[in-house]
C-alpha cells in the first residue's frame, strides 16, 4: 500500500516511527524475587551511587522494583541527606538497613509499601498502641491505605487485610489522617479508643474535575463555558454492543442516535444538537487520541443489473474497539469544538484509548469474555382468515393475500404449479404429470416469517496487558468480536490489534503513542429495500409455505419461487454481498516541558482502510438469470500533524493565565474503483473474472479519486481569576484546498467563560454546595467538499463512452471523457455557524443532586447546495451558496443519589432530556430545495418528508374522487411529514449493594413522523390481523372535483360529506397501493418508549480473592432492547420506528428494514 505524503508532514512521520519505538521499547525492569513473611516477592536490586540525595535514591529503587516509598515530604528534606552506596543484587531490606545506620531515618516495610520516618531517640510523651480496619463503602478492606498521625512522621499502611497497627501518642486528642488512591482523604479524631475501623468514600468530585476538550486540551470541568459530556469505558464496553457509539443512546442530552434496525453491522446516524446543513453533512468529527478519524459510509456503484441496491454496509466508527476505549467525549456546540475546524462544525466525539498507566508495578492481565443471544424484537400479527389472490377469489400469482377465505374451500392447486413443469418437480402434479397436485388452502402467516429469521448471536473475547513503571507506561489489547445477524447469511466480524504507551524522558522530554489494527469482514444478503429479503418475506402470500416448500432448482440450482421473485432463502445462499476492511490508525506524540510554565507537543496522526466489497446477484435468480458479480475497492487515508505550544503563567496571586498556539495539517485521499461482472460463467465461484463480460462501473458523485487538503493556525486563551472565574478566547483560522484561491483562506472563533458564584459570594452550603453559570458564542467555518469549484471531466464506463465505440481510420475503441453535467462555482464560500449557548450547574446537598440545564441557539448560514441550472447553460445543476437554518433547544441533566447508606446501599439516578427546534430560515428566491425524499422550505422544519399528499379543502377536509370513493392525490408532491422529534429523554438508574450491581436505561423519543413502506406494504397486501374483518369501509371526507381539487358543493352551497363504501380490496391493493397509492397515508407519528439496557452484574470481594492470582472478578447478565413501545403506529404491525433506513440528511423513511432485535447476554472480566 502506498502512503501518499505531504512534505510538511515527513519530519513528522519520522519521528512519529522513532517515538513509537521508544514506547514499545519502555517496559519496568523486574527484578530477581523471593517471598517475605506475607506471601509477597522480597526483591532485589543493583544500585551504584555516588553523593545521591535520599530522594534520588528512593526513585532509583522504585524504578528498579515494585516497592513504593510513603513519607511526608514536607516536614523532612530528604534532598538534604546525601549517600553514596554500592549494592549488587542486593536484598533492597538489606540496602534500606545500610541506610537507617548511615541516617537519622528508620522504614518499615508492609507488603509492597515502604514507610520512612525519622528515628525516635527520646519520646517526650508517652505511647500506646491502636489498631483497626479500613473498608470501602461496600464494606471491601483496602491493602495499602495510608495512616499517619497529622503534624507527625508517624505513620504506617493497611496489610492485605485492611489492618493495620500504629503507635500514637498518649494524649487527649490526636487525628490520624487516611488517604487512599481514588477515594478522599479522611481525617478522624482518636481519644481513648484502642481499634478504629474506618470507611474511605470515593473521591467522586476529584474524578470528574478534568475533561478532554478540543485539540486534547485537558480542563477542569467547572471552568468550562460550554456543555461537554463524558461516558468511562465500562459504560462503552461493558454493555453487550459491538458498536461504540450505539453505546451513547440515550445517555447524553443533545444527541441523536438511529441505528439501522436488526443488521449486524448495520450503519449507525448521529447528530447532536439537530441538522444544520441543508446538503452538507451534519454528522460530528471523530477524533481518536487527537486524531481525526474517518466514520463515512459509502453508496454503492451505479449500472445495470447492478446487485448493490439493498447491499448492506456499516459506517466507519464500528472500526473502533470498545475494549480499548478509555473514555467517550461528546463536544456538543461550536464553542467545545472550535479549534478542530471546520470538520466539527457539527460537534466532535473525542474518544481516548487505552495507553497504559504510569506508576503501575508488575503487569496487569484483564480478560473480558461476552456471549449474547439476538432475537427479532417483534413480528407484525398477520391475518389468518383470508389466503392469496385478490378480490376474494385465489390467484397462485399474486402477491397479495386479498383471495377466497380460507373457510371457502380445502384444497388449492400446487402454488408453484403455474411456474414449473413436471418434468422440473413431479412432487407439484399428479401422476399424470399434467393436472396440479392439489394441497391443503392453510394459512401458514407468521409461522414462514418466523421460520426463516434465525437466533443470532455475539461473541468477544477480549485480553489486555497493562505494565508500567514510575517513568511510563504499556498497554497491548487483543480482541475478536463475531456477530451473527437474526437474518441468515447476515454477520459481522471484528479483529482488533491495539497498541498504546506513554513514557517521561530525561530533560523534559515525553512520548505518547498509540497503533492500531483492525480487520473487519461483513456479509449480507439484500436485506433492506425493494427487491430485498425484506420485501419478499414480509408480505408473502398467507397461503404459501415458505418453511417447506423448495427454494432451489435441484439439478440447476436456479431459484424457485414466484411472479419473478427471488425465494429469501435462495437469496441469503446465492446473492450476498461482502465488505473485507482492513484499517490501521494510530498517533505518536513527542512533548517537552521546557519550563515549568512553557510545553511543546507534536502530535501525527494516521488513519487509513482498505475496502473490498464484492456483491453477487446469483446465477438462476428471477430478477436476471445470468447473473451478476460486482466488485468495488475503496481505499481511504488521512494524515494529521497537530504542533501545540501551552503556556500557562501566574502573574499575580489571584490571576492565572494559560495561551496555547497550534499549527494543524491534513490531508485525506480516496481512491475508488469499481468494476461490473455480467453472465456468470461457473455457478457458486464467487469473482468477477467467473463472468464473461467485465466493465468498469459508474462511482456516485465523482468519488473516483478525491484528494483534499488543508493547513489551520489556531489560539486558545484562558484567564482565571482565583478559582471561580473563568474566560476563554479561541481563534482560527483555516486554509482549505476545496475552496477557490480567494476564498479559501477563512477566519472564525469565539468566546466563552463560566462564574461559580456560590465560591465567589461565599454562598457555598449545606443545601447548595455548588453553581456555576457559563455563556459563550462561537463561530465555525464548514468547507466545502472537493471538486466544487472546478470543473473536471470524468472518464466514461466504456471505450467510446459516447453512446457507442467512438473510432477514427487509426484508431478504434478511444477511451473518452465527458464533461460533468454540475456547474461549479469558481466563487464558492465556506458555510458558517454561529451559536450562542448560555448554562448553569448546580448541586445540592453535597452533590446529591445535580441540575445542569444549557439553552442554545445555533444557525447556519451560506449553505452549500446543489439547485437545478438554466438550461441554457448546457449543464443540469449547479453549486451555490444560499439559505440559512437554525436550530434552538434545550438540554437538561439531572442526576441524583437518593440512598446512600452506611450497609453499602446506593442508588444513583440519571436523567437528560433534549428539545430542539429546528427551521429553514431562508433558501433565497427558491421555493424549495429537495434533498433526496427530503424537502426545504423557508419558515419550515428542516428535511420535510416529501410525497403525494390528501387534496384538502380550505378547512382542512380530504377531498374524496365520488366516482371511485377514494381519496384525491395532491396535484404534485407536497411536505407530509415531519421527521424531528418533539424531544428525547433519557432515565437510567444504578442500584449497588455490597458487589451487587443493577442497571436499567429507558430512553423516549417522542414525535417525528416517519413514512414507513413497510406498514404500507402489508396493509396493501392484506397481511395484517386489522384486516381480518373486511366489511366495506368509507373514507372520512367530502366530496370534491378530481380535475380541480376543490369541494362539490351541494344546492344550499355546502360540502357534500362522503357516504360512498368501498371494499379494502379496492381501497389498499387496487389501483396502486394504499389509498389510491398515496404517501401521506403511510405516514405515522414515530413516538417510542425503549427499555434500551438492563444489566445485573456482582464483583467478588477482594477478601474472597486474596488467596488467589485474581486481582479482580466481575460477572454480569445483561439486555438490549427488551421492550418498546410505539403507541402510534397500528398496533398488529408490533412496528419498531428504530428500523429506520434514513441517513442524517435523509431522514423519517423506513424502506422495509430489518426490525430491531432483542439482545440477552452474559459478561465475565477478569483481571490478574
Amino acid at each position: 500500500m502506498q502512503i501518499y505524503l505531504p512534505n510538511q508532514l515527513k519530519i513528522g512521520l519520522a519521528g512519529g516511527i522513532a517515538s513509537c519505538l521508544l514506547v514499545l521499547l519502555i517496559i519496568p525492569l523486574q527484578a530477581t524475587t523471593y517471598l517475605d513473611k506475607w506471601g509477597y516477592p522480597r526483591q532485589t536490586v543493583s544500585i551504584d551511587v555516588s553523593e545521591k540525595s535520599l530522594l534520588e535514591i528512593f526513585d532509583t529503587i522504585e524504578s528498579k522494583s515494585d516497592y513504593v516509598f510513603a513519607f511526608d515530604n514536607k516536614n523532612h528534606d530528604f534532598r538534604a541527606v546525601r549517600l553514596t552506596l554500592k549494592f549488587d543484587q542486593a536484598l533492597i531490606d538489606d540496602v534500606l538497613r545500610s541506610i537507617e545506620q548511615k541516617t537519622a531515618f528508620e522504614f518499615n516495610r508492609i507488603n509492597k509499601v515502604i514507610s520512612v520516618r525519622k528515628k525516635r531517640v527520646d519520646q517526650p510523651y508517652l505511647e500506646r498502641d491502636l489498631k483497626g480496619l479500613v473498608k470501602d463503602a461496600l464494606g471491601e478492606t483496602l491493602p495499602g491505605v495510608n495512616v499517619m498521625v497529622k503534624g507527625t512522621t508517624m505513620g504506617t499502611v493497611t496489610d492485605i487485610d485492611g489492618e493495620f497497627s500504629i503507635s500514637i501518642p498518649d494524649e487527649e486528642e490526636i487525628i490520624l489522617v487516611f488517604t487512599f488512591v481514588g477515594f478522599g482523604s479522611q481525617e478522624i479524631a482518636v481519644s481513648d479508643q484502642s481499634f478504629l475501623e474506618v470507611v474511605m468514600e470515593d473521591d467522586v468530585q476529584g474524578l470528574n474535575e478534568i475533561v478532554v476538550t478540543a485539540a486534547g486540551i485537558e480542563r477542569n470541568s467547572n471552568t468550562l463555558g460550554y456543555s461537554v459530556s463524558t461516558l468511562n469505558s465500562d459504560e462503552v464496553s461493558q454493555r453487550n454492543e459491538p458498536d461504540p457509539i450505539r453505546s451513547l443512546t440515550g445517555k447524553i442530552a443533545g444527541v441523536n442516535i438511529q441505528g439501522g434496525g436488526g443488521v449486524a453491522g448495520g450503519t449507525t446516524n448521529i447528530t447532536i444538537r439537530g441538522n444544520s446543513s441543508l446538503g452538507n453533512n451534519n454528522q460530528p468529527l471523530f477524533v481518536v487520541d487527537g486524531v481525526p478519524f474517518d466514520n463515512s459510509s459509502f453508496g454503492p456503484v451505479d449500472g445495470e443489473n447492478q446487485t448493490q441496491s439493498a447491499q448492506s454496509t456499516t459506517n466507519r466508527s464500528f472500526d473502533i474497539d470498545p475494549n480499548n476505549i478509555a473514555s467517550m467525549t461528546v463536544l456538543k456546540g461550536a464553542a467545545a469544538a472550535a479549534l478542530y475546524g471546520s470538520r466539527a462544525a457539527n460537534g466532535a466525539i473525542i474518544i481516548t484509548t487505552k495507553t497504559g498507566s504510569t506508576g503501575r508495578k508488575g503487569f496487569e492481565i484483564t480478560f473480558n469474555s461476552s456471549y449474547s443471544q439476538e432475537r427479532i424484537s417483534g413480528l407484525p400479527e398477520y391475518q389468518r382468515v383470508f389466503g392469496q389472490g385478490t378480490s376474494w377469489d385465489y390467484r397462485p400469482g399474486v402477491y397479495g393475500s386479498y383471495g377466497s377465505p380460507y373457510s371457502s374451500r380445502e384444497t388449492i392447486p400446487h402454488p408453484l404449479s403455474p411456474s414449473y413443469t413436471s418434468e422440473d418437480f413431479p412432487e407439484f402434479y399428479q401422476a399424470d404429470g399434467v393436472t396440479p397436485l392439489e394441497v391443503p388452502y392453510q394459512s401458514y402467516a407468521g409461522e414462514s416469517q418466523k421460520d426463516f429469521f434465525r437466533v443470532g448471536n455475539l461473541l468477544e473475547n477480549a485480553i489486555s496487558i497493562n505494565t508500567g513503571n514510575e517513568k511510563g507506561g504499556l498497554m497491548i489489547g487483543v480482541s475478536r468480536m463475531d456477530n451473527k445477524g437474526i437474518v441468515p447469511g447476515n454477520e459481522v466480524s471484528r479483529t482488533s490489534f491495539n497498541v498504546g504507551g506513554n513514557a517521561d524522558l530525561e530533560n523534559g522530554f515525553y512520548v505518547r503513542g498509540t497503533i492500531s489494527y483492525v480487520k473487519t469482514n461483513q456479509q449480507s444478503p439484500p436485506i433492506g429495500g425493494r427487491s430485498s429479503v425484506m420485501e419478499n418475506l414480509l408480505y408473502l402470500a398467507n397461503s404459501y409455505d415458505l418453511t417447506n416448500l423448495p427454494y432451489e432448482h435441484p439439478l440447476t440450482g436456479d431459484n424457485v419461487f414466484y411472479r419473478a421473485i427471488d425465494n429469501p432463502y435462495w437469496s441469503v445462499e446465492n446473492s450476498l454481498s461482502t465488505s473485507e476492511v482492513n484499517r490501521y490508525y494510530g498517533n505518536i506524540s513527542l512533548g517537552n516541558q521546557i519550563t515549568p510554565w512553557l510545553d511543546v507537543k507534536n502530535t501525527f496522526g494516521f488513519n487509513g482502510y482498505t475496502d473490498e466489497r464484492t456483491s453477487v446477484l446469483g446465477q438462476g435468480s428471477s430478477r436476471y438469470a445470468p447473473g451478476a458479480i460486482n466488485t468495488d475497492h475503496i481505499f481511504r487515508q488521512e494524515l494529521d500533524n497537530t504542533l501545540l505550544v501551552t503556556a500557562e503563567l501566574n502573574p499575580t496571586e489571584n490571576w492565572s493565565f494559560r495561551a496555547i498556539l497550534g499549527n494543524n495539517i491534513n490531508q485525506r485521499l480516496t481512491r475508488r474503483t469499481a468494476f461490473q461482472g455480467d453472465q456468470i460463467i461457473v455457478r457458486g465461484i464467487d469473482d468477477i473474472r467467473n463472468t464473461t463480460t467485465i466493465t468498469l462501473a459508474d462511482i456516485p458523485n465523482n468519488q473516483a479519486l478525491v484528494k483534499q487538503r488543508y493547513y489551520a493556525f489556531f489560539a486558545d486563551l484562558t484567564f482565571d481569576y482565583k478559582t471561580f472565574a473563568s474566560i476563554n478566547f479561541v481563534g482560527r483560522n483555516d486554509v482549505s484546498s476545496t475552496l477557490p484561491a480567494e476564498n479559501r483562506s477563512y477566519l472564525y472563533g469565539g468566546v466563552n467563560g463560566s462564574f461559580e458564584f456560590t465560591e465567589a459570594f461565599n454562598l457555598n452550603g449545606r443545601t447548595v454546595n455548588f453553581g456555576s453559570l457559563r455563556i459563550g458564542y462561537t463561530k465555525v467555518g464548514n468547507e466545502a467538499r472537493p471538486y466544487q469549484t472546478i470543473n473536471v471531466f470524468n472518464a466514461n464506463r466504456e471505450f467510446g463512452g459516447l453512446g457507442s465505440p467512438f473510432s477514427n481510420a487509426n484508431n478504434s475503441n478511444v477511451s473518452t471523457q465527458t464533461m460533468s453535467d454540475l456547474m461549479t462555482n469558481s466563487e464558492l464560500q465556506p458555510e458558517f455557524i454561529t451559536e450562542f449557548e448560555v448554562g448553569s450547574e448546580i448541586r445540592l446537598w453535597q452533590s446529591l443532586v445535580t441540575l445542569d440545564v444549557t439553552y442554545y441557539n445555533k444557525k447556519s448560514t451560506s449553505q452549500i447546495f446543489v439547485v437545478n441550472a438554466a438550461p441554457s447553460s448546457g449543464y443540469l445543476t449547479r453549486i451555490i451558496n444560499l439559505g440559512e437554518t437554525s436550530n434552538k433547544g434545550v438540554e437538561i441533566g439531572l442526576s441524583a443519589s437518593p440512598l446512600m447508606s452506611d450497609n453499602g446501599l446506593n442508588w444513583n439516578i440519571n436523567a437528560n432530556f433534549t428539545r430542539n427546534r429546528n427551521k429553514v430560515e431562508d433558501i433565497g428566491d427558491f421555493a424549495q430545495l429537495t434533498y433526496g425524499g427530503n424537502v426545504h422550505i423557508a419558515g419550515m422544519p428542516y428535511g420535510m418528508i416529501y410525497g403525494t399528499g390528501y387534496a384538502r379543502d380550505q378547512d382542512g377536509e380530504i377531498l374524496v374522487n365520488p366516482q371511485t370513493a377514494k381519496p384525491i392525490a395532491s396535484a404534485s408532491s407536497i411536505p407530509i411529514g415531519d421527521p424531528n422529534p418533539d424531544f428525547m429523554l433519557g432515565f437510567s438508574n444504578s442500584l449497588s449493594w455490597r458487589g451487587i450491581n443493577f442497571n436499567f436505561l429507558f430512553d423516549w423519543k417522542q414525535g417525528g413522523d416517519i413514512l414507513s413502506t413497510t406498514i404500507g406494504q402489508m396493509y396493501a397486501r392484506g397481511m395484517i390481523k386489522d384486516s381480518e374483518d373486511r366489511p366495506h369501509m368509507i373514507h372520512q371526507g367530502v366530496m370534491g372535483d378530481v380535475n380541480t381539487r376543490t369541494p362539490l358543493l351541494d344546492e344550499n352551497g355546502n360540502t357534500i360529506p362522503n357516504n360512498t363504501a368501498i371494499s379494502y380490496n379496492e381501497y389498499f391493493f387496487s389501483s396502486g397501493f394504499g389509498p389510491g397509492g398515496l404517501d401521506a397515508a403511510n405516514v405515522f407519528d414515530a413516538t417510542v418508549i425503549r427499555l434500551r439496557e438492563v444489566s445485573l452484574g456482582y464483583e467478588f470481594p477482594k477478601s474472597l480473592l486474596a488467596s488467589t492470582p485474581f486481582g479482580s472478578v466481575n460477572i454480569s447478565l445483561s439486555g438490549r432492547n427488551l421492550w418498546y413501545l410505539a403507541p402510534n403506529t397500528p398496533e398488529a404491525m408490533n412496528y419498531d420506528p428504530e428500523l429506520s433506513t434514513s441517513s442524517s440528511n435523509n431522514m423519517g423513511y423506513d424502506q422495509l428494514g430489518v426490525p430491531p432485535t432483542k439482545r440477552y447476554g452474559v459478561n465475565l472480566s477478569v483481571s490478574f
